[in-house]
Parts: C-alpha cells; structure tokens; sequence
C-alpha cells in the first residue's frame, strides 16, 4: 500500500521502503517529490520561486 503521493504529480509513493520513485522531501516545503519532481532537495515550486532554472 502506498504510503503517500507525489505533490506534484499525485503517483503513488511507498515511503520508508526502498523505493525508486520516492525523490524526498522539499527542503523549504516539505512537500513530498518523487524522484522526477525532486531536484537538489527542492520541490519545483520552491524552485521556481527561487529563479533556478
């Protein structure tokens, strides 16, 4: 059973396993990534609002 979503894209994420989706916690958020979304410990949306491209 998947044990928390994607943030930003909504797929399933089983956290705490090893899991190759999970990207992590946002930094500045908190939102929960999964490994696409998860970039140097940002979320898109904290990076976005921060100008890194």
């Amino acid at each position: 059973m998947a044990t928390g979503k994607c943030d930003v894209c909504g797929k399933d994420l089983y956290v705490g396993i090893i899991d190759d989706n999970v990207g992590g916690r946002c930094r500045i958020c908190q939102r929960l990534c999964c490994r696409s979304h998860y970039k140097e410990g940002l979320c898109p949306y904290c990076i976005e609002k921060l100008g890194k491209t």
